[in-house]
Parts: structure tokens; sequence; C-alpha cells
């Protein structure tokens, strides 16, 4: 994450209809939860100005400040950031609507604490940019989806809000990250309290970097199904593959056991 410096102000110039207000709320939501799924809704303060629309933002909690410096950077440079971040992709996508319901008469500026530096202005050239990098993402430019399969412990299992989306902390490609379930909740929360190793099954979106790697983007993936894995599978599988290797009957367990410890130890 980022080193943390204050909050964000965002001014309308039209006044606070409960439509627009409402709909800002959601943008700044949305924009927040494309950063970190995971985040509660407490640990951000929205202050809403109601004779020319303004609505301040601020992390309360250490987690909460470095999100809110993440929606800073991307204000002030989208594409740059989405370059380094491409898994926040949602952030444009939450202003492009925001811009589609609230209907304003002037460009939204995205300035520091108390009006301070003006960090962007909305005007048309930078929604046009957004909708650049929005359309290249629908187009599946650099986008690929299919289901595969990862093996994780599921590290914690919750919602952020009453009505929110359950998710699922697993740790995909070596780093930790909250991914939606839309599988049985009480498969994960099992996996969850007893901290097996598991195999999950996940409808998954890939974005391809500019090194040519894949990146798995946790926020446009889902959980569809996760099972424990133990030891005696594995001692199945490698059981009939010395039979299918050497013509060995398949084992028992205690048979299994007693023929590894008879191996002597050997490079592959």
């Amino acid at each position: 994450m980022e080193k943390a410096s204050g909050p964000l102000e965002l001014h309308f110039g039209d006044a606070a209809t409960p439509e627009r207000v409402e709909a800002a709320a959601w943008m700044i939501r949305e924009m927040l939860s494309a950063v970190c799924p995971s985040l509660a809704d407490d640990s951000v303060t929205m202050v809403v100005s109601n004779l020319s629309m303004s609505v301040g933002v601020r992390g309360r909690t250490p987690e909460a400040k470095q999100v809110v410096q993440r929606l800073r950077s991307f204000v002030r440079a989208p594409g740059g950031y989405l370059a380094r971040h491409p898994e926040h992709g949602a952030m444009a996508d939450a202003i492009l609507a925001f811009e589609e319901r609230a209907k304003l008469s002037s460009p939204m500026v995205v300035t520091n604490e108390h009006g301070g530096r003006t960090l962007a202005t909305l005007d048309a050239g930078y929604l046009e940019t957004l909708r650049g990098i929005q359309q290249a993402d629908q187009a599946g430019a650099g986008i690929s989806r299919g289901t595969t399969t990862i093996y994780s412990k599921v590290l914690r299992v919750g919602r952020t809000a009453e009505g929110r989306q359950l998710q699922a902390r697993l740790i995909l490609d070596g780093r930790p990250e909250e991914i939606r379930v839309d599988g049985d909740a009480a498969v994960f929360f099992d996996l969850a309290k007893s901290g097996s190793m598991a195999r999950v099954t996940i409808r998954a979106a890939w974005r391809r970097m500019a090194d040519g790697k894949l990146w798995l983007v946790a926020n446009q993936s889902v959980a569809l199904d996760a099972a424990v894995v133990t030891l005696s599978n594995g001692k199945a599988v490698l059981a009939k593959l010395l039979a299918a290797s050497n013509g060995l009957r398949e084992m028992s367990d205690e048979e299994f056991d007693a023929r590894m410890r008879g191996m002597k130890a050997s490079r592959w």
C-alpha cells in the first residue's frame, strides 16, 4: 500500500439533491470496494456539504487511509495507475456510472482536504480517457476468463456489512485476496474454521500484463466450490500410479505406509 496523506474532497458545483448524494455515496463505495473489497463500511467517513455539493472522504483506520490514498493516486493519473494496478479497473466504471446518473452541469473537481490542491478536474477529456479504458476492458483486451482450481487455506469468510456479498480470503498467486463466494457458504465457513488446505474451484478473470504474465483479478472472479485436500487422496493416487506402472495391486493405507518406509530417498 502507498503512504497515506489525508482525506479527499469531491466538489460537484451542483445542488445536493437526494439523488445526487445517493449516487455520489454509491460511487465512493464502489471505488473503495474496487481497491479493498473487505474494507469495513464504518472505517471510512463521508461528509456531505449541501449548499454547493461536496463530499469529504476520510479514512478512520490505517487500512482505510491507505485505500483513500489509492483513490487519490487513481484520480490524478488513471491510465498510469491502472497500468500498475489493473485489478482496480472498476474505479473507472464507478465514476462513469455516477456521471451518467448525476447529470452534472459542470465537471467534478477532486481536491485535497478543505479545498486544497486540485488533484483532477473530471472534464470531457478526462471522462473520455476513462471511457477508453472501460471500452478496452469490455472488449476483452488483455482479459481472459475461464474456470481454474487453486490450492489455498481459507483464511477467513464473512461480509463487510449486512446485505453485502459473502467473501472468502484466499492466497492467490502468493498474495492474500478477497474473492466473492457463489457456492455453499457452509463449506467455506467449515474450511476457515478447520484451517485445512482446500482445493477451490474459481470462475476467474485474468489480465495480461506488459511482461506477458497473467494476473488473476480477484474482484472479477468468483469462488464456486471448495473441498478439503487430504493425505489419503494423495495416497490413493500414488498407489494407483504404482499399480499401473509396475503391476502392483492397490494397497491399503497400512501397506502403503509400510512400502513408503522401505523406500530409499532418491533425486528426481
